[in-house]
């Protein structure tokens, strides 16, 4: 992975992809702009080098890939972002949610043509799309010079230097949804980890399926109680919370992605809150990925507690389990 600090900038164009997905509430309000900011240092660095313009892609949410849905418009974005870095700025032009064309998941040629016109670079500095093989991640990479942003550069360092040199002990916080995008990463540090935590639906669905008697045979731990609701749990109950610090406590390195409950209702919010405060607390190098884990410690205003936040979600956990993603391979 070649960053931009190695390339060659002045009067160049350069298309930019970035990951602006952030929560917006029904009303169009930004919840968190996490994400925005975090890519402001490329921008500063882009526009100090002497570029001649840059084009902004990004996309925001889950349209249908037939055209515009206001639902998903990158409105409120960009006036947050003109907010943030200043509106007026001939030089950057953001274009519309890619999503918008159903092309870009289909990696098409004639996107792909589209996006790279009159463009000199491609740089990616999002990686929370890395491991998408789409048009605007992929395919324009193959098509232009290509380099890291500042911020991409930045999470692979440090997610990579986790994978590898965890300082021990080192403890795994898995919670969230959809075992199945968490399943390799529980794998791929089980030898890795002190201990692996399992709180969140990805507990029900553990509990569940074939894994789980593996997985008590070895050092993952499973909430003790919580608040039942049909036949999963909603979030992890008083003992679990004091059987989760006292492990917590010897942690040298901490690893958290998923919250401990579905914590956007009160009622199930505890586990998740109290973890973070623990962690906030903690002497231990503490790590965090996942939109919504990292959207509540910024709503509980403990960014500044903890080391290392991440803008990626899945493509974090792929890339903390040793996985190949296609948007950080095709830069090399």
């Amino acid at each position: 992975m070649i960053s931009i600090k190695s390339a060659s900038l002045k009067n160049k164009n350069v298309l930019l992809r970035v990951d602006w997905n952030v929560p917006i509430s029904d009303d169009g309000k930004i919840l968190d702009d996490f994400r925005i900011r975090q890519t402001l240092p490329t921008f500063k660095y882009l526009l100090k080098s002497g570029v001649d313009s840059i084009r902004v892609i990004t996309h925001l949410g889950r349209p249908k890939g037939k055209g515009f849905e206001k639902k998903y418009s990158l409105a409120p974005i960009i006036k947050r972002f003109e907010h943030l870095f200043g509106a007026g700025n001939s030089q950057i032009e953001i274009w519309e949610n890619i999503r918008f064309d159903q092309r870009e998941e289909e990696n098409a040629k004639s996107l792909v043509k589209e996006l790279t016109a009159e463009m000199d670079i491609f740089v990616s500095d999002g990686l929370a799309v890395a491991h998408r093989k789409h048009a605007s991640v992929y395919g324009v990479a193959r098509e232009l010079p290509s380099y890291a942003g500042l911020l991409l550069e930045r999470e692979v360092e440090r997610l990579e230097y986790l994978r590898i040199h965890p300082r021990q002990p080192f403890v795994v916080l898995i919670g969230g949804a959809k075992y199945e995008d968490k399943a390799q990463v529980i794998d791929a540090l089980l030898s890795k980890a002190k201990h692996i935590l399992i709180g969140g639906a990805v507990a029900n669905e553990i509990i569940k399926s074939q894994n789980y008697e593996k997985y008590l045979k070895r050092n993952v731990i499973f909430p003790l109680d919580g608040k039942p609701e049909f036949a999963g749990m909603l979030d992890i109950g008083d003992k679990t919370i004091q059987r989760f610090e006292e492990i917590l406590r010897e942690a040298k390195t901490v690893f958290w992605a998923g919250a401990m409950g579905k914590f956007e209702d009160y009622r199930y919010a505890k586990g998740t809150e109290k973890i973070a405060k623990f962690l906030a607390n903690s002497r231990a190098s503490t790590f965090v990925a996942g939109g919504d884990t990292v959207e509540k410690i910024h709503q509980m205003r403990l960014a500044d507690k903890f080391t290392f936040l991440s803008t990626g979600g899945s493509a974090s956990l792929q890339l903390i389990a040793g996985e190949k993603l296609p948007g950080l391979e095709v830069l090399n």
